[in-house]
């Protein structure tokens, strides 16, 4: 069976569980554009009174249900990429879209999804689809793009997980063949104050 983790690591979440009380004053990201809206390409900065964190979207090849694929991965940092400071990437952060409040919970948004042929499990892949950021009255949400782009979508309102993209899609059994069943969990890993006890 081929496992794959690609949710965010110890250190990642760690670097969520510190804003917990902590203010965002805004987010950063390129200017969206008129095909994909709220949408950003590649990164989203999370600026605080601290400094700013990156959240990345990039792929990485792995062997994604028996093909050797490029999967978008989220990723966190506190690292600027040299890739933003390429000409063509400078806009990449240049808008704010501004926040001014303290974060009181995160909920981390996890898939696992599975593979069974003929009844065996051949993969087991668990990957980040997104991060949503809970500030009391409303919340943020950014949510990984499907398969291999490196877009992240960005949402404000309340009740965000419910604009999610559905595991629904990639259980579809149009999309893979008669002895093939594939099944995809989600995960919600909450991070507040509670947690942090």
């Amino acid at each position: 069976m081929v496992t794959i983790d690609k949710r965010l690591n110890p250190d990642e979440m760690d670097i969520l569980r510190q804003l917990i009380g902590r203010k965002i004053v805004s987010l950063r990201h390129n200017k969206f554009c008129p095909v994909h809206l709220h949408a950003a390409t590649g990164v989203v900065g999370i600026e605080t009174e601290q400094g700013m964190i990156y959240l990345y979207s990039e792929t990485d090849s792995m062997n994604y249900f028996g093909s050797v694929e490029d999967e978008a991965v989220l990723t966190l940092s506190h690292e600027r990429h040299a890739w933003l400071d390429y000409d063509e990437c400078s806009n990449a952060l240049a808008t704010a879209s501004p926040v001014h409040e303290a974060v009181k919970e995160i909920n981390v948004v996890q898939d696992h999804q599975q593979l069974y042929e003929n009844g065996e499990q051949t993969f087991d892949i668990w990957l980040t689809w997104g991060i949503i950021f809970d500030f009391g009255d409303y919340q943020y949400s950014l949510e990984k793009s499907q398969g291999f782009s490196g877009l992240i979508f960005i949402e404000k309102g309340k009740d965000l997980i419910h604009t999610f993209s559905g595991t629904d899609a990639f259980e579809n059994p149009e999309l893979w063949t008669d002895d093939c069943i594939a099944k995809c969990d989600r995960e919600i890993v909450v991070i507040n104050e509670s947690s942090l006890l």
